[in-house]
């Protein structure tokens, strides 16, 4: 292991010390690197294409997935209304998980667009 990835990994852990909703998703990527390398070239390939990289990670990393679902529900939403709300976990789930595989965050056009195009699909991070 390298210098620069022993420190990556101490500065998660200590992070998820002290905040330990975020710990499934630390200990998940320090666990498994090798694999989230192998799939990183599928969600990166579907957030590039206009898809849900969290889509994507479920079917790649179905845990891992979970994690990120389950980091993001622990904070509660404070938008207006339930369709606010359900709107607002479903763009942080994404965004969370563009940024687990390195990806930039949707713009506020790529949101609007994603977010119609998956009102209908249950499976983009909203319960």
């Amino acid at each position: 292991m390298t210098l620069k990835q022993t420190l990556l990994d101490g500065a998660l852990k200590f992070i998820a010390r002290f905040h330990p909703e975020i710990g499934p998703v630390v200990s998940f990527a320090i666990e498994h690197e090798a694999d989230i390398g192998r799939i990183m070239p599928i969600i990166v390939a579907a957030a590039e294409e206009g898809g849900s990289a969290y889509v994507a990670a479920e079917k790649a990393a179905p845990k891992l997935a979970g994690a990120i679902r389950d980091f993001v529900h622990a904070y509660p939403s404070t938008a207006p209304t339930h369709a606010a709300a359900v709107r607002t976990v479903k763009v942080n789930t994404e965004n969370a998980t563009r940024d687990v595989f390195g990806l930039s965050h949707m713009t506020a056009e790529e949101e609007a667009h994603w977010m119609s195009s998956t009102d209908s699909d249950s499976r983009t991070g909203s319960g």
